[in-house]
């Protein structure tokens, strides 16, 4: 994450829960829960770092989660109640609105124009790692009016 997003230490004790959360719930799953990893996670900051919350950090969870409901409604017909809310509470506590404009279902409809979508996603990537386990993050600033027609 950028560190105009959260300070050092803020970042320090964030990335401390993360790694903590990840490895408790790889250790319960035993490895086959690594889909709905995007869950624990929110779900781990939403009890115990809720005042860390801030929009990038929940635009960047809102949509993990949008993405893991739309894989269940793909691979199941159905949604999760359990993701819907868990993107209502994020949303309320991030001000990140999960199906605004860009992310309306006629927004697969939309397509980049001119721009190199893998340097912009390595741009800022961050890295955290337990040895065993490595999860990256990338923040990336478009005017999305203007890439999306």
């Amino acid at each position: 994450m950028r560190d105009d997003v959260l300070n050092s230490s803020d970042y320090e004790a964030l990335e401390s829960s993360i790694l903590r959360v990840v490895h408790h719930h790889e250790q319960r799953a035993g490895g086959e829960g690594v889909s709905c990893m995007a869950v624990v996670v929110t779900r781990e900051i939403l009890q115990e770092a809720v005042e860390q919350i801030c929009v990038p950090l929940g635009e960047l969870l809102g949509e993990a989660l949008r993405l893991q409901s739309e894989e269940l409604w793909i691979k199941d017909g159905r949604r999760s109640v359990d993701l819907e809310e868990l993107l209502r509470v994020l949303q309320e506590r991030s001000g990140f609105s999960p199906y605004d404009d860009t992310t309306s279902p006629n927004a697969g409809e939309a397509q980049l124009q001119g721009m190199d979508i893998e340097h912009m996603f390595l741009k800022e990537l961050k890295e955290f790692s337990d040895g065993e386990l490595t999860i990256s993050f990338t923040i990336v600033s478009v005017d999305l009016k203007a890439c999306f027609r």
